[in-house]
């Protein structure tokens, strides 16, 4: 509805914009590499995206990375079941 209204995104973030280190590669993060691999994509389209005004593009790329790190929350909390760090259910 924003976008049919003419509202844009208003461009202000730097196309080199980095995710917190806890959640760069290298850092010891935890869970599926091929779900790491998803959520760094992400990242890079909401970097690439972002620095544009299409509302549209940019309401997509957050959804995906919404979804990559809901995928790798599920994906770390089963592991950490699977160990016993967690409780089973």
């Amino acid at each position: 509805m924003a976008d049919a209204a003419g509202f844009e995104w208003p461009p202000h973030r730097a196309s080199s914009s980095a995710p917190p280190y806890e959640l760069q590669p290298g850092s010891g993060r935890r869970g599926p590499e091929e779900l790491w691999g998803r959520f760094d994509g992400a990242v890079t389209e909401i970097n690439r995206v972002a620095t544009g005004s299409d509302l549209i593009e940019v309401a997509r790329a957050y959804e995906a990375l919404a979804g990559a790190a809901g995928e790798l929350a599920g994906a770390v909390e089963r592991e950490d079941r699977a160990s016993g760090l967690l409780p089973r259910r």
